[in-house]
């Protein structure tokens, strides 16, 4: 609806996981560079912990393409809903290894799972599992993850999986309750939310990947969506796409802080 007013070529403020529009901080950075250690060197797995809307996914969505361009034979499982049954988890492992018909009893798909781990291992890949929303997942099940990562191959006494377990800062304390598991993954990934300078860029990047060059926000407004977003992205997401809304239907010339605090005013009433 705005985009003609403001000269832009698609909407810059989406909250999904279109990797063109993603700004690279130090923080997130160091965070895919930790990733990527993990399972290079193939570590036991890695707890990746952040304030929700902080771009977790998106750190893991670029972390996955990094391992399709590298082209080498990693086997990826990507779990989205960490509240099934501990049977359910070793059968959609088994599915995304490529197997269409899986056994029901917990037993049988353990050994069927270490079963294919090994043969992925024997051609020279490795797995990972990559379990999103962690901090969701209940204790038997978390267990159950611990054991998995006891598994060796018989031959070459190699790890045969990697596991990366992402969640909100609630999965530090969950995983601090198992003392087994947290010594079994030793690499820690907290990130850190955009400072003010970061903002400010976040903004203007993805204005400029929309197709607008020249700035639409004051400095003052920006300090003021730091301020109230504190440096989360999907909040700072949320505040422009609707400043931008707004703007267009008061015929604005730019955005400026009082219209900022009219964005942040409706969405703090809307929650």
């Amino acid at each position: 609806m705005y985009l003609d007013y403001w000269h832009l070529k698609e909407k810059p403020f989406e909250n999904n996981w279109d990797l063109r529009f993603y700004y690279f901080a130090e923080q997130h950075q160091e965070m895919l560079s930790r990733l990527l250690y993990t399972v290079r060197e193939r570590r036991q797995g890695v707890i990746f912990s952040g304030r929700y809307g902080s771009g977790k996914s998106l750190i893991l969505r670029m972390f996955l393409k990094k391992m399709i361009d590298m082209q080498q034979d990693y086997k990826i499982i990507y779990v989205i809903d960490p509240l099934s049954r501990t049977v359910e988890f070793y059968q959609e492992f088994l599915r995304q290894l490529g197997l269409h018909e899986v056994p029901t009893g917990r037993m049988q798909l353990i050994n069927q799972f270490k079963e294919q781990l090994v043969k992925v291992n024997d051609t020279g890949g490795h797995t990972i599992i990559i379990v999103d929303e962690a901090h969701l997942i209940n204790n038997d099940t978390l267990e159950d993850l611990r054991l998995l990562l006891n598994l060796y191959h018989p031959k070459t006494d190699q790890a045969l999986l990697s596991i990366i377990l992402a969640g909100q800062f609630q999965l530090d304390e969950k995983i601090q309750g198992n003392p087994a598991l947290t010594q079994r993954l030793p690499i820690r990934c907290k990130l850190e939310l955009l400072t003010e300078e970061q903002t400010s860029e976040y903004v203007f990047h993805r204005l400029r990947i929309a197709g607008q060059s020249m700035p639409i926000f004051t400095p003052e407004a920006i300090q003021l969506i730091y301020r109230y977003s504190q440096g989360t992205p999907r909040v700072i997401n949320n505040c422009c796409d609707l400043a931008l809304f707004l703007g267009f239907s008061q015929s604005v010339a730019r955005i400026e802080p009082e219209l900022v605090e009219l964005v942040a005013k409706e969405i703090e009433e809307s929650l």
